[in-house]
């Protein structure tokens, strides 16, 4: 009787691990990805300059000429923000900034020429409070070689004023050389959403 109990055990188990399986829920990208993709912009509290290596980026991109990983804090902190909003440490601002939202392209990334030669007006205004999401067609991406988010009104301390335009702007790259679709390309998931930051000023 022990047997047949035994058995009649393991093939339930054995019916059973494919439904437990299938039950789990699997990883898909948004709707429309990937001819549509997602920039995510946040805007931090003032907390986050204090995160390590916040403050050090931010003054080397206060006397930058050019845009890449090493001088910006938007594309050097996303990590660092993601860890310490998980342990409590900093949140979303509440303070309401203006922006406006463009497509853009330059004289050549390739030689550090950040002149706008083109540019295709997005949103030409637009209020974060903390989180703001846009969407772009891929079509407009491989058209345009950035996105370009200049502070209309509002209090940032990151980003510092770009010395080459006299405005606080950040922007996100669509073309970068040996990549397929630039600063896209850095994401470890192909969801199709990416994130920039921002950091409130102090209160």
């Amino acid at each position: 009787m022990r047997k047949r109990f035994s058995a009649l055990a393991v093939l339930l188990t054995a019916l059973l691990l494919p439904v437990a399986a299938s039950a789990q829920p699997a990883s898909v990208a948004p709707a429309g990805c990937p001819e549509t993709y997602t920039l995510k912009i946040n805007v931090w509290e003032n907390a986050a300059m204090g995160l390590p290596g916040v403050l050090e980026v931010h003054q080397r991109e206060s006397y930058s000429l050019q845009f890449d990983k090493d001088t910006r804090v938007s594309a050097y902190i996303g990590e660092v923000v993601r860890a310490a909003a998980l342990e409590g440490k900093i949140k979303w601002s509440a303070l309401p900034v203006r922006f406006r939202a463009s497509l853009i392209n330059e004289e050549s990334i390739a030689e550090h020429k950040f002149g706008v030669v083109g540019e295709q007006v997005v949103a030409e205004t637009f209020v974060v409070r903390g989180l703001k999401v846009l969407k772009f067609p891929l079509a407009d991406l491989k058209k345009w070689g950035a996105i370009r988010l200049v502070l209309l009104e509002g209090d940032l301390d990151s980003p510092p004023i770009f010395k080459a335009t006299g405005l606080k702007e950040i922007r996100f790259y669509n073309r970068l050389p040996g990549k397929k679709l630039g600063e896209w390309d850095n994401n470890p998931v192909p969801d199709c959403i990416m994130n920039v930051h921002a950091i409130a000023g102090a209160v």
